[in-house]
């Protein structure tokens, strides 16, 4: 499994989500399906990938279900109950105030 070194210039208000999805046993193609997939639920809630597995958002909240970080939590709730994610993620992390969470503890998926 080949890491990627991501350099994002962060601040306090910054928030982040980090997904690695095992690729050993697929193609090309089937990974980046299941990264369009993951992509898609982040853009429907205005949060773009700033490249592949890696989304950005700002701490923006206005009232308790607005703004990004509201955006992040449901989004991480569905993956969480995705069978095929819970199968292939590798690497989930969430970044906010200096602090990493490592989700795949936090979900309790076991690899």
């Amino acid at each position: 499994m080949q890491e990627k070194i991501v350099m994002v210039i962060e601040n306090d208000l910054m928030l982040k989500m980090e997904i690695v999805l095992k690729d050993d046993d697929l193609d090309k193609n089937e990974i980046d399906d299941m990264y369009y997939i993951i992509d898609k639920l982040f853009e429907e809630k205005n949060i773009v990938p700033s490249e592949q597995g890696i989304y950005i958002g700002y701490d923006n909240e206005v009232d308790e279900i607005s703004g990004d970080l509201f955006s992040f939590l449901v989004i991480a709730g569905v993956l969480s109950e995705i069978d095929w994610f819970r199968k292939k993620i590798y690497k989930w992390n969430w970044y906010e105030d200096g602090e990493v969470e490592n989700l795949i503890d936090t979900f309790e998926i076991r690899k």
